[in-house]
């Protein structure tokens, strides 16, 4: 089970994240990032599980960078 607390830290720094990149005019960086954004929206409201299979087990142990 994920602790919300940190998923909403999360959140609110990919927040942040977002005004940066829009304000760069950094499009695709500012669209990815609102996917992430919808990703923890997701996670924190239950809609979706923390762990995912085979890509959180490539995250674990380093091969996606």
């Amino acid at each position: 089970m994920a602790d919300l607390r940190k998923i909403e830290t999360v959140r609110e720094t990919l927040l942040e994240l977002q005004e940066i990149a829009s304000a760069e005019k950094a499009d695709m960086l500012s669209y990815l990032i609102a996917m992430a954004i919808t990703e923890t929206e997701d996670i924190a409201s239950g809609r979706r599980p923390t762990e995912s299979g085979a890509v959180s087990d490539a995250i674990r142990v380093g091969t996606v960078h």
